[in-house]
């Protein structure tokens, strides 16, 4: 039984899940490496295995020395970034009385895309925090994306009372089956002047979309994306997760607002990115293939001449307490890393003419 609020999927949205490897397939990741990087591969390959015959001892100390030199540009790298973060505040930040200045109806339309994914449990605090969002209901747009096949999940959605502008989308069972597939899908059903990313257990701050719709008001049209700060509610919880929380404390407030110092390309996280909706579809929206999806969009972006900002604003999520989850996401992180470096590298010349020798390093 469909939910009275389900949204019929229209031909041009289900066509946009798979726009980008359709229409620029050299952006996206549904083949990794091209016929140059594939012999580029085998070559060095083939460069080490003599190297190892040859004289292997030799061999190790110079690969040895390579991985410590780029370690060590590395480290000199984000030292700096975090040096201009420090002595630069970057992020956006706005106050009360600039908030309390924006009237309700001159808010835009804004659209929430929640992709859920075996999330069933999570429904009634996925309600509470989509109800604390201090934004008009009247002009809020919620579509929560749920994959066909996941009948928990969609039984808890159309059993659950939920919010009148609350939307329930099916994602269609087609793959690859993935986060920013079902994005794509919402992009193309998406109503809003602007939108934005929540994952199923993200408690963003009520303020957050007040902050990004000034932000977007007050910048020029080439900042297509405010990416607001993430953190852990539970920190505390064990060694692994106050871990976590200090990774996650360095990248967000220390290397990005770094990055944004520099202009240069932003690897974006995997919620509370907001976007100009008219701009992201004209990117077409995100790889569903790449399995860093937001990384990847963030350097296609930065190579179409628009910017990303860092807004003063933070979304609370659950840290992973367990070392194995802890491990497959890092590892897909590592793998999404690898794949966005290699699909923006079959063409370096493009790359560095597109970012520019500097910024094209980063």
């Amino acid at each position: 039984r469909a939910h009275p609020r389900e949204m019929a999927v229209t031909a041009e949205a289900r066509g946009f899940m798979r726009a980008l490897p359709e229409q620029r397939p050299q952006f996206s990741a549904v083949r990794v490496l091209n016929n140059f990087q594939k012999i580029a591969l085998l070559v060095i390959g083939a460069l080490v295995v003599a190297g190892f015959a040859s004289n292997w001892t030799i061999t190790l100390i110079a690969i040895n020395g390579l991985f410590l030199a780029f370690y060590l540009v590395v480290v000199m790298f984000k030292t700096y970034l975090i040096y201009v973060s420090i002595t630069s505040r970057r992020e956006l930040i706005f106050s009360a009385e600039d908030l309390a200045a924006l009237r309700d109806e001159d808010l835009p339309p804004y659209t929430v895309l929640v992709p859920l994914y075996r999330e069933a449990a999570v429904m009634p605090r996925l309600v509470e925090s989509l109800e604390s969002l201090e934004y008009p209901k009247d002009k809020l747009e919620v579509l929560l994306l749920l994959e066909e096949g996941d009948w928990e999940t969609v039984r808890a959605a159309r059993a659950w009372e939920l919010p009148p502008y609350v939307r329930v989308v099916m994602v269609p069972d087609l793959q690859p089956k993935t986060k920013p597939k079902a994005c794509n899908l919402g992009l193309g059903m998406a109503r809003g002047k602007y939108l934005v990313i929540y994952d199923a257990e993200d408690r963003p701050e009520p303020d957050q979309l007040r902050k990004a719709a000034l932000g977007f008001a007050s910048l020029p049209d080439d900042i297509v994306c405010l990416q607001a700060k993430l953190n852990f509610y539970n920190q505390r919880q064990n060694l692994l997760t106050r871990w976590f929380t200090t990774d996650y404390s360095v990248w967000f407030d220390l290397m990005l607002p770094g990055l944004d110092y520099l202009e240069a390309p932003i690897p974006l996280g995997g919620t509370s990115n907001h976007f100009r909706v008219e701009k992201l579809r004209e990117l077409l929206g995100w790889d569903p293939y790449n399995v860093t999806e937001d990384c990847d969009l963030g350097v296609r972006l930065a190579m179409s001449g628009y910017r990303t900002r860092i807004i003063d604003s933070t979304t609370w999520e659950e840290a992973c307490s367990a070392l194995g989850f802890w491990i497959r996401q890092r590892s897909r992180w590592a793998k999404g890393y690898v794949q966005t470096y290699l699909v923006h590298l079959r063409r370096p010349l493009d790359h560095i003419r597109a970012l520019g020798p500097g910024k094209s390093l980063c």
